[in-house]
């Protein structure tokens, strides 16, 4: 006799997040500036073994915003993770990893973590859920430090207040 709930169960693999270890990704939200609603990115660190997480607001997703927020985060964690995850994002990788071949990083992302010394780890393409917990912490950034959205004068100020 099959048993129901033998019928249901699915089988998952368990993500481990060891110490050290961290993720990164942007999200947009909005604040205030000179009375007008104005995006703002900013980049998410999120530590899973912790749960901890820092964000700098950004005023662009590009390559050089994305390194500047890298080494903003690093000294505000004091310390440089060992292992840092992150999506395809063009701002570090040039071509996704695919069957047999490995994530190929831009050459300003490879020197970059070369000389922080933190291994990069790129998500598989559209899995999302492999940095998943960078994904759930951009959504508590946003709901609890942007709702309702603040009146800045600047990125600096924001920057102060996410502190």
């Amino acid at each position: 006799m099959i048993n129901e709930s033998d019928e249901l169960k699915e089988e998952y693999e368990r993500l481990s997040h060891p110490p050290a270890e961290a993720q990164v990704d942007f999200g947009i939200t909005e604040a205030v500036e000179d009375g007008k609603v104005k995006d703002i990115h900013c980049l998410v660190m999120s530590f899973p073994y912790s749960n901890g997480g820092l964000a700098v607001p950004l005023p662009s997703e590009n390559q050089e915003c994305f390194l500047e927020g890298l080494k903003v985060l690093f000294k505000q964690a004091e310390f440089v993770p060992r292992k840092l995850r992150l999506d395809n994002l063009s701002a570090a990788v040039v071509k996704a990893r695919s069957r047999g071949e490995e994530t190929i990083f831009t050459d300003a992302f490879r020197q970059f973590s070369m000389h922080y010394g933190f291994e990069a780890q790129a998500c598989n393409p559209r899995k999302g859920n492999e940095k998943g917990h960078a994904e759930n912490k951009v959504g508590y950034v946003r709901y609890n430090f942007f709702t309702p959205s603040p009146v800045i004068k600047d990125l600096e100020h924001l920057r102060s207040l996410l502190l």
